[in-house]
């Protein structure tokens, strides 16, 4: 879920292993998705990092390891 009551989301950046990815982002329902199965890593270990931009210029950074089998 992403969020700001406040000023609104300015932009959204989504990174897998270092690599740019597009996330689908739904503002009624507060959702960001991508769907996996689009990506072709060799790596089991996929590193998902979510960057949020407010119009005030807050960033908030979500870091978090998933298991690609």
């Amino acid at each position: 879920k992403v969020n700001d009551d406040l000023s609104g989301v300015k932009s959204i950046k989504g990174f897998i292993n270092k690599k740019w990815v597009l996330f689908e982002h739904e503002p009624k329902k507060k959702l960001i998705s991508h769907n996996l199965s689009d990506l072709n890593f060799k790596s089991k270990k996929l590193e998902l990092k979510i960057t949020v931009e407010d119009y005030n210029k807050n960033i908030s950074e979500f870091e978090t390891i998933l298991n690609n089998n």
